[in-house]
């Protein structure tokens, strides 16, 4: 699902719009009733991220044993190979009907996640 993202000021709030803290408007995605099998469902956990020598190592500790381990040459890399590496595996979870371990945070609202 795409999600438009715009923000303005404006006297009233427009039909699909809420008040974020700034006073602004967000286009909030929703999904009617009946159509929830197209939602986008979010997976969170936590990763451990380290300098190894030269190269930076990320892994998912409770998913590394199905391989969710990946590494960069900067830590943005490692962040970045991790995400795609997590992302394959909790497919495959998924796809195998396996249940996710408890550190997987599952909500079914898009999220976004911004580390620095």
């Amino acid at each position: 699902m795409a999600i438009g993202f715009r923000s303005r000021t404006m006297p009233e709030r427009p039909a699909g719009w809420q008040t974020c803290n700034t006073g602004h408007y967000i286009l909030v995605p929703w999904v009617p009733m009946g159509r929830v099998e197209n939602a986008v469902k979010s997976y969170t956990f936590p990763i451990e991220i380290e300098l190894d020598e030269d190269r930076w190592f990320a892994r998912v500790p409770e998913l590394e044993s199905q391989g969710a381990a990946a590494w960069g040459h900067t830590r943005e890399e490692a962040l970045r190979n991790i995400q795609e590496v997590a992302q394959m595996v909790i497919e495959s979870f998924l796809e195998d009907g396996k249940p996710l371990p408890a550190c997987v945070q599952e909500s079914n609202r898009p999220t976004i996640s911004v580390n620095v």
